[in-house]
């Protein structure tokens, strides 16, 4: 079998028995880590690997993989084509980590009118008729035509949401506060509390509001307050994805000292570990928020660090040999 992780793509990877016992109950870790020390081009490929790994366990938040239709769209830009069979066994486990979630969804036979609401206390994501998907924010929600939505894209939003509009007819949001038109394009739309933001993230978006209307391009945003307009830049993250949907903080380059303060600041948690061991270390990856055990992983795992949990406080060391 070690002979053949050399051919091994990313989807190989994730059915793999083996390496998923090793990535969810840390099983055989010296042989996982002998291998990539004879194999570091496929690091990072084992990086993504893990993640869908536990992206999709049976233990897994159920809120932070969303929608097992963003997951896919993530694993088929992962991997080539693959045999019916493998894909159906990576079916099931997505299945099997995506728990039903708590939404209204209302259909009036007269008007044809659906409502999707948020009632979570996290993000929700809803795959729209012609395949657009929506993420809402907690107490958000849209109506629309269930019946013609293919031909007349239109939605009516309350709250707070992120659009991924697939190519076709025109899509129109509209809220209380301002209109949005788009062909094909991601941005999201906050459109509460009087107010009436709107960023766009790629392609291109028309906002209407109170009889004024701008165009904006990736990486600007207007910010409609009252009778005033106002069209700035930011910076679009390299996810292309608003940062209010995450559940991940970034590290590029950062000092794994700082990296486990902050780990510290959002856990609660108390790290012992030998400064010396650590504080020349730069670390680039992914820190969790919504689950420990998973952050430390994937801050000890890529420094081949052992970590051990005892009530509130939390033990870094060297492994052994």
């Amino acid at each position: 079998m070690e002979n053949e992780y050399h051919t091994f793509s990313i989807e190989d990877f994730v059915a793999d028995e083996a390496f998923i016992a090793w990535v969810k109950s840390n099983k055989n870790p010296g042989f996982w880590e002998d291998w990539l020390a004879a194999n570091p081009q496929k690091r990072e490929m084992l990086e993504e690997a893990k993640k869908l790994v536990l992206e999709i366990s049976h233990d897994a938040d159920p809120m932070a993989e969303q929608d097992k239709t963003r997951l896919w769209k993530r694993i088929d830009k992962s991997i080539t084509p693959v045999a019916t069979l493998r894909r159906l066994y990576l079916t099931a486990a997505v299945a099997a980590a995506c728990f039903l979630i708590f939404y209204v969804a209302i259909f009036n036979n007269e008007e044809s009118t659906f409502l999707f609401a948020n009632q979570q206390k996290e993000n929700v994501e809803h795959v729209l008729p012609d395949q657009s998907i929506v993420v809402l924010a907690p107490g958000s929600k849209v109506t629309y035509n269930d019946k013609n939505f293919v031909d007349q894209r239109t939605l009516q939003l309350v709250g707070k949401a992120f659009f991924e509009v697939e190519k076709g007819s025109p899509f129109t949001v509209s809220s209380a506060y301002g209109k949005v038109e788009v062909l094909g394009t991601s941005f999201d739309v906050d459109a509460q509390n009087d107010g009436f933001k709107v960023r766009c993230f790629t392609g291109k978006v028309r906002v209407e509001y109170k009889k004024k209307s701008t165009l904006l391009l990736p990486g600007e945003e207007t910010d409609f307050a009252q009778a005033s307009q106002f069209k700035t830049y930011f910076n679009i993250p390299d996810d292309q994805e608003p940062e209010w949907m995450r559940s991940e903080v970034k590290f590029d380059k950062t000092n794994l000292k700082e990296v486990i303060a902050t780990l510290e600041k959002t856990y609660k948690v108390t790290v012992e570990v030998d400064e010396a061991l650590i504080e020349s270390i730069q670390h680039t990856g992914i820190f969790i928020q919504d689950d420990i055990e998973k952050a430390l992983m994937s801050i000890t795992w890529p420094h081949h660090l052992l970590f051990e949990m005892e009530g509130d406080v939390v033990k870094i060391y060297k492994k052994v040999d």
